[in-house]
């Protein structure tokens, strides 16, 4: 018997997990750089700015990372990251309105 909670919840990607591609952050060819971000922009308690900076402490660790590009990056992923939030709180509250 398997627990099918389990899957459901194994199955269900991140919000915020697919425009890292779009954004360029895979070109740095780092999971670890990746992940961190992914987990950390999807703590409820962390904003923004704690986001980058973890993340920009990364990268600082590993000297073959383009610092400059991953801050341009920044800027692009919380600008699409507001964009995001906003537009499923718009979906939440049409659906609520119906």
């Amino acid at each position: 018997m398997t627990n099918n909670n389990y899957k459901k919840k194994n199955n269900k990607k991140p919000v915020y997990f697919m425009y890292f591609n779009t954004i360029g952050i895979y070109k740095y060819k780092s999971k670890l750089i990746l992940n961190l971000c992914n987990i950390n922009i999807n703590k409820k308690h962390s904003n923004l700015n704690k986001m980058n900076y973890e993340c920009m402490n990364t990268v600082n660790k590993h000297s073959t990372f383009n610092i400059n590009l991953l801050k341009t990056n920044s800027i692009k992923l919380n600008y699409k990251r507001l964009h995001i939030i906003k537009k499923n709180e718009n979906k939440n509250i049409n659906k609520k309105n119906m």
